[in-house]
């Protein structure tokens, strides 16, 4: 198997959807917790004309790896206590 390209996720976790809404509060199920069998990718996005046209590209790759890889979403405009100064630009 190539290195680099992660196995499904074991079968008790294969009904986990791809792409989550993610939130501060959902952090550890959404993303801690599935780090642990297979890469998450967090995706921190707001409403302005870079993520319009940057988001759907990531959930096509996302659908496209299917279960070897998870989605989380989470919008900073909903969620700004997830923004820091290391964040300076978005999408990031």
């Amino acid at each position: 198997m190539d290195p680099m390209i992660s196995p499904p996720l074991p079968a008790d976790d294969a009904d986990l959807p791809t792409i989550v809404e993610g939130s501060p509060q959902s952090f550890v199920g959404d993303v801690v917790e599935p780090s642990k069998k297979a890469p998450v990718f967090v995706y921190f996005w707001m409403s302005n004309p870079a993520c319009e046209q940057f988001t759907p590209l990531i959930e096509r790759i996302a659908r496209e790896a299917g279960a070897r890889v998870r989605l989380v979403k989470i919008n900073v405009q909903q969620y700004p206590e997830t923004v820091s100064y290391t964040h300076l630009t978005l999408p990031t």
